[in-house]
């Protein structure tokens, strides 16, 4: 699936060196952003102000555990980030019911503070947004759609509005990746008005990512309806408009063609995926294998003369690499599917569901030495397993295991002793 990263664009943690946190945590990018506030801020204000400060540390000390993997801490964290602006939420309540006549008085001085003010809420705004990113990490989606709704009363970001149809379904999904594609977009005409070709290259991303996941919902919440084919292709269309060097746009639209019964186009479509960026990957892959077994001079020179090639194009994620590799599966494309886990491994070789899609290919090859090579993955996806149902009960590992162990058994019968 192609999943829009959930990184929240006004508020990335930084690391410091406060001795409490072991390395410890320095303000956000947006916290260091915010200066002093003018001298006539109110009681009220400072109460507001100290409370931001107080949830902006929270939320470092949340991003600090997160990273660490000790996701309860940093949920803790998180929640007592939220609680610290409730009266930020209360005062803002306040303000808007008295709005037209505090304007009235102040039309010829309050420019200054309403700066200020505004600056906050975008800074609780990414606060809350941050929050609602552990949340999600952690499973806590209800809480995590509650807090991100909150974010959008202080300010509306697209950022967080996609995060919340990432989490949402159905209508309510498609509406939130509505709003924040626009935004998007209109963030995009904005950079390139300015000449800021970088900035508007990853904001063009962004939208083919947003076009992208939006279509993915007539594939799911939204498949029933009746038009939900025509209006999936042309979500993806748009995304391939706004960036077309973005494979996810392409794998998705395979999928709705393999859904449709149309593999011959399906398979162009996802070749036209791989394209984009497997060949790179296969390079460096080949490129590290070849630089391991050379001498230091050796290896040097071929690390420098492919250099350009092995960071050229990132590789996509693994889970978007995975869900690839199965529909090459379904169009029974082993090799290709191979090659594409095969990334995989190289970066991340524990995971057990990627070792039983190699095993499953090389059995469909057939051949002694795909049998051998199958009953090796195997073996390798046994104990990734084993390893982790030592520490946690899991049903889908389990009916993995299961599953593995009988492809196992099979192979080794079938293989002459």
């Amino acid at each position: 699936k192609a999943i829009i990263i959930l990184i929240s664009t006004a508020h990335q943690g930084q690391w410091g060196n406060d001795e409490s946190l072991g390395g410890g945590a320095k303000k956000s990018s947006a916290a260091s952003a915010a200066g002093t506030p003018p001298a006539s801020t109110s009681a009220a204000g400072s109460g507001r102000l100290a409370n931001l400060k107080a949830s902006e540390e929270a939320i470092s000390r949340a991003e600090f555990h997160q990273a660490r993997g000790e996701l309860d801490t940093a949920l803790t964290f998180a929640q007592q980030a939220v609680a610290l602006l409730e009266p930020s939420s209360a005062l803002k309540e306040q303000q808007s019911k008295t709005q037209s006549s505090a304007a009235a008085s102040s039309s010829s001085s309050s420019s200054g503070s309403g700066d200020v003010s505004g600056e906050w809420d975008f800074r609780e705004s990414a606060v809350l947004e941050s929050a609602a990113l552990v949340g999600a990490e952690v499973g806590e989606a209800v809480w995590a759609m509650a807090v991100l709704r909150r974010a959008l009363t202080h300010a509306c970001t697209s950022s967080a509005l996609l995060n919340l149809a990432e989490l949402s379904g159905g209508e309510a999904a498609l509406r939130c990746f509505d709003a924040g594609i626009r935004l998007l977009r209109e963030e995009h005409a904005q950079v390139s008005a300015q000449g800021l070709a970088d900035e508007a290259e990853q904001l063009a991303q962004q939208v083919a990512l947003a076009y992208t996941s939006a279509a993915e919902l007539y594939l799911t919440d939204l498949c029933e309806l009746p038009d939900a084919p025509q209006q999936c292709e042309l979500l993806l269309k748009q995304a391939l408009q706004a960036d077309p060097r973005s494979p996810q746009p392409l794998q998705v639209m395979a999928s709705l063609f393999i859904s449709l019964h149309r593999s011959p186009e399906a398979l162009i479509l996802l070749s036209r995926s791989l394209d984009l960026w497997l060949p790179a990957a296969v390079a460096a892959l080949s490129s590290s294998s070849s630089s391991s077994s050379s001498s230091s001079s050796s290896s040097s020179s071929s690390a420098s003369a492919s250099s350009g090639v092995m960071h050229e194009v990132d590789p996509p994620s693994i889970d978007f690499r995975i869900a690839t590799a199965r529909l090459l599966q379904e169009l029974e494309q082993w090799e290709r599917a191979i090659q594409v886990l095969e990334t995989i491994v190289e970066e991340a070789d524990d995971i057990a569901e990627v070792w039983f899609m190699i095993a499953f290919c090389h059995r469909k090859m057939g051949g002694d030495d795909h049998v051998d090579t199958a009953v090796e993955a195997l073996q390798r996806a046994k104990e990734v397993i084993e390893m982790y149902k030592l520490e946690q009960v899991d049903s889908e590992l389990s009916a993995l295991y299961a599953e593995v162990s009988r492809m196992l058994a099979e192979l080794t019968a079938e293989t002459p002793a």
